[in-house]
């Protein structure tokens, strides 16, 4: 919204795609109401089409490391075919938690997604959403796995 004092005169529509090296930024500006449907729209039209092919591109790929011996990192977490290896470190000593799939419960909070173990509750961590680029990603693989039967897909034999 761009307002002159208190009257909104405006909007613009920011979008930014970055690479490794390059970045292209968009600007759509309309005044006074003019052409603000179309923006809006066009926005939302570049905005879906390049996030749906870049969250499946992602989600495959991710899905993929998590089968393999390497797994899929995420902050402090290590997430495999089996459960998720926690990664904990202070001054004194590195300590690993591991929680097996069947035992892995998630809350996805304000400002972080909190996972623990439903067995243990020494066992649990935070990733942050501003530290961690993908734990929005990790989120929707999370309920991809728990609520869309995903866990047997990423377990199954076939998909190494």
């Amino acid at each position: 919204m761009m307002q002159f004092q208190a009257y909104p005169i405006g909007r613009k529509y920011y979008l930014s795609f970055k690479s490794l090296d390059k970045q292209i930024d968009l600007v759509f500006t309309s005044y006074f109401g003019i052409s603000r449907n179309y923006f809006q729209n066009l926005y939302d039209q570049i905005l879906e089409t390049v996030w749906d092919k870049t969250a499946e591109r992602l989600f495959a790929e991710k899905m993929q490391l998590m089968q393999s011996q390497t797994g899929w990192n995420v902050g402090n977490c290590v997430f495999k075919k089996d459960g998720v290896l926690i990664r904990q470190q202070n001054s004194v000593f590195k300590d690993q938690k591991f929680i097996p799939w069947h035992e892995l419960a998630y809350k996805q909070n304000y400002n972080r997604l909190s996972l623990h173990s439903k067995t243990n509750s020494q066992i649990w961590t935070n990733l942050y959403y501003t530290e961690n680029w993908n734990v929005d990603l990790l989120m929707n693989i999370l309920d991809y796995l728990y609520e869309e039967n995903g866990l047997a897909t990423l377990q199954s034999e076939n998909n190494l």
